[in-house]
């Protein structure tokens, strides 16, 4: 690390003499104006590219890059139909676990994916087997949130009457 004033600079030199001589042009240099290098910034598309490549895979993230997309009018048409492809056979997937009371289930995940599939699928595309699977994974996440009695659930007392008279 090399100190100019308020800037610093990283230098890629491998021992100490390599950077000791590299330390000492750059004063050499400082009369003469020598600035530090500054990165431009790369394109919008290409750092959303990087970031798709970079961010895993998932309902959640999946439906908030949709959303963003969407909003700004940008979801391309081959885009839009691989998150549809993938949407599907994930909620499919996520239905299957769910029923089937994997460990591996989540619930949140067909929450995601149900919104996902609506943002990506019009209406009169949808099959009967479409409309069959998302009936059954709404009817699931409404099934999740009953005791074993059939009585809906409340939360950290956001629904208890008591909570709220206290």
């Amino acid at each position: 690390m090399l100190r100019y004033g308020s800037t610093w600079e990283t230098l890629d030199d491998e021992n100490w003499n390599e950077a000791r001589v590299a330390q000492l042009r750059k004063e050499a240099a400082l009369p003469e104006g020598w600035r530090p290098k500054v990165e431009k910034k790369k394109p919008v598309g290409l750092m959303l590219d990087a970031a798709m490549d970079a961010y895993p895979l998932s309902p959640y993230l999946t439906q908030l890059v949709v959303r963003v997309l969407q909003s700004r009018e940008s979801l391309v048409p081959e885009l839009e139909e691989t998150v549809r492809q993938w949407a599907w056979a994930q909620l499919a997937k996520q239905l299957a676990l769910v029923q089937s009371k994997s460990k591996t289930k989540d619930t949140y995940a067909v929450v995601y994916l149900l919104m996902l599939v609506a943002a990506v699928t019009y209406p009169a595309s949808i099959s009967p087997e479409q409309a069959g699977l998302q009936r059954a994974a709404l009817e699931a996440v409404f099934d999740g949130q009953l005791d074993p009695a059939g009585h809906a659930t409340a939360r950290a007392g956001a629904q208890d009457p008591q909570h709220l008279s206290g």
